[in-house]
């Protein structure tokens, strides 16, 4: 597919939002068409994700999976509901459950997300919104804290530096926190957007930082070197989109509801080659996965589990601070709907039998990762 380009400069407004670059002069932006079309089969969908790995979480009881970080034999839930960090092993069990609640020294009333400090080998919380950053071990083990003045309700590590998205859904200004304690607002978004649920907005797989705003179709990636969020692709969706004319007027949410546009480009995230993303609106698709050497857009499909063309599932999660993997939540709900299909047709399927018994307590989802080639 032959690329388009489009010019962002500093200040200069698209009709997706502001776009801002640290140079004066304006960059190119590739603009990648996406065309509503028949999602991939399952025999293309068993060609680009294989090596299905179900993960069952035992010892501790999540309310909802808000993250999926990994950290190398271990991986981070971060369970904004539960008020909760949980690292498990990569087998599923528990290691530590951080949750505590308090208004002491490694203690918060309401926290709100979670990354890995690469360079520390520690994972930060950020907490009391606004309030404080904390810092915990890989055994979960508290660490040290630091004052912070923003809300911040999601977090991602590069290098020294931390950014955070502002609290206020009206505005999404990215802040840069550095070790000297300097905190410095960049890429500022327009201020008369609706403050509607908008997905998650900022992924890490530990090289690159990945961000996306609502109403703004503009993906952003993190320039290590100047520490600027830098203008990455512009995604058309077509009729699907909001037109120019829209974006430059003051939105109508509920006329964007009733037309069911894609309003943000979200779950934004690179795993190999790969840049996958989803348009949210209100009547969302299971996303798309963008070769970023040739801009080869695919609709993602349903997903099988247990070998079964009756058991699917659609959408994808981003396993982050990793490069080859993708990870779903299969549901309790969802698995005992099918076993219960299965025991009515006098049928049974053993890996879900082995699942289900794993899996007993019936309070977590099930993990199914894999590889992406």
């Amino acid at each position: 597919m032959k690329l388009t380009y489009i010019l962002c400069g500093m200040g200069l407004v698209l009709g997706f939002g502001s776009c801002s670059s640290p140079k004066s002069k304006p960059v190119e932006v590739p603009v990648i068409p996406i065309e509503s079309g028949k999602q991939m089969t399952d025999e293309e969908m068993s060609q680009h994700f294989t090596n299905d790995r179900l993960v069952v979480l035992k010892g501790v009881m999540l309310n909802r999976i808000d993250r999926i970080i990994d950290w190398g034999d271990r991986f981070v839930i971060f369970d904004r509901r539960g008020q909760q960090a949980v690292i498990f092993d990569t087998t599923g069990n528990c290691l530590a459950q951080i949750k505590r609640l308090g208004k002491g020294p490694g203690e918060y009333v309401q926290v709100g997300d979670c990354t890995i400090d690469n360079a520390g080998n520690e994972l930060i919380l950020c907490a009391d919104q606004p309030g404080k950053l904390l810092w915990f071990d890989r055994d979960g083990k508290f660490l040290r804290e630091k004052r912070v003045s923003k809300c911040l309700m999601e977090i991602a590590c590069f290098d020294e530096y931390l950014y955070g998205i502002d609290c206020s859904l009206q505005g999404n200004t990215v802040t840069r926190i550095v070790p000297s304690e300097e905190e410095t607002p960049i890429l500022p978004h327009r201020s008369d957007c609706p403050a509607m649920l908008a997905g998650k907005l900022i992924s890490t797989n530990g090289r690159t930082v990945w961000l996306s705003r609502p109403f703004d179709y503009i993906v952003y990636a993190l320039n290590g070197g100047t520490g600027e969020f830098e203008p990455r692709y512009r995604l058309d969706w077509g009729d699907e989109g909001l037109s120019e004319t829209q974006l430059t007027e003051k939105l109508d949410e509920d006329q964007i509801r009733r037309d069911q546009k894609t309003y943000h480009v979200t779950d934004v995230g690179q795993v190999g080659p790969y840049l996958f993303a989803k348009g949210i609106s209100f009547k969302t698709g299971f996303g798309q996965m963008i070769d970023m050497r040739t801009g080869e857009v695919k609709s993602l499909g349903w997903t099988q589990l247990f070998g079964s063309p009756n058991c699917r599932i659609g959408g994808y999660g981003l396993l982050e601070n990793q490069d080859r993997r993708i990870v779903h939540e299969v549901s309790e709900n969802v698995l005992e709907i099918w076993s219960e299909g299965l025991k009515s047709k006098g049928e049974s399927n053993a890996v879900l039998d082995s699942v289900m018994a794993a899996n007993a307590e019936g309070m977590n989802p099930v993990l199914l990762f894999q590889d992406v080639i």
